[in-house]
């Protein structure tokens, strides 16, 4: 092989991605026999071994780690730059990557993001997965910016964390389901089938410590990371839920919901993350504000 080009980078990308030469070639759509000549000369060309062949899968090496994560920001680059010529805008066509925790009130991430998703000169990429999955891709610069319940303080040292909102935390459940609540809150929760959060985060910890703070011996029944999910299990069910006010305010207003109380010295916390290392976006200062700098 003479040359490196871009089809053998997307190639062995696409290996990387599928784990195996066969699942590879037919997306791809190229014979298996090409393929793997392909990654032959890609490997004799760079004179390191990409992959480990472990039980009919191939496994990257610490080479071919570092050559797939090279290789996805050559691709990325190239996207944003024809985003922008086709444009016009120079400076503004860009894509920008935004990492979001499953438990994160969509509606709020909708109104920080709206003026900017309503631009014809921006393309926002919003991708869910674990903090441990999230905080890993912003290491990378595989993500512009990760946004947090919580500052995450400690967990990677080329991480800064900047505020962006606090919300109330309104206890909610049904109108037939607060009829049947006699005594004031938080009182009424004692014995009351609560739909909890399913993973580790801020409010599943802010809860936790109010409802043993109280002693209020309640029974989770359900667990979930959606909190539009919590939101409308809450509706049609006699289970109670603990979610930001701006999650449920229209369906109180509607009558859909009843705030059975409110959480008064703790609040829903947002954060916005990114890494040190990467270059500051307008992007980014929108949604810090205009008095935040970064």
């Amino acid at each position: 092989m003479r040359d490196l080009n871009f089809t053998h980078l997307y190639y062995f990308v696409t290996i990387a991605t599928e784990g195996s030469i066969v699942n590879a070639s037919k997306k791809l759509n190229i014979t298996q026999p090409a393929l793997s000549h392909m990654l032959k000369q890609l490997e004799e060309h760079l004179e390191t071994k990409l992959f480990e062949r472990k039980s009919r899968k191939l496994i990257l090496t610490t080479e071919g780690a570092y050559l797939k994560t090279q290789a996805e920001k050559i691709f990325r680059l190239t996207h944003e730059s024809l985003i922008k010529l086709k444009s016009g805008f120079l400076d503004e066509g860009k894509i920008f990557k935004i990492g979001l925790s499953p438990w994160i009130p969509n509606d709020i991430i909708f109104q920080l993001l709206k003026k900017p998703i309503n631009s014809n000169n921006i393309q926002i990429e919003i991708f869910q997965k674990s903090t441990t999955g999230l905080l890993k891709d912003l290491e990378q610069l595989n993500l512009d910016a990760v946004f947090s319940d919580s500052p995450l303080q400690g967990r990677k040292k080329d991480m800064i964390a900047y505020p962006v909102l606090e919300d109330p935390i309104f206890c909610v459940a049904s109108p037939k389901t607060a009829k049947n609540l006699k005594k004031q809150f938080p009182k009424n929760l004692k014995h009351q089938r609560i739909i909890g959060y399913a993973e580790a985060c801020q409010l599943r910890d802010v809860v936790d410590q109010y409802m043993n703070y109280h002693e209020i011996d309640s029974y989770v029944a359900a667990r979930m990371s959606d909190s539009a999910l919590i939101s409308k299990s809450c509706e049609q069910s006699p289970m109670v839920g603990f979610l930001p006010k701006s999650v449920v305010k229209e369906a109180i207003s509607e009558g859909r919901l009843k705030k059975l109380g409110q959480l008064k010295t703790q609040r829903f916390q947002l954060w916005l993350l990114i890494n040190k290392n990467a270059i500051p976006s307008s992007l980014l200062k929108h949604v810090l504000g205009k008095k935040r700098k970064l």
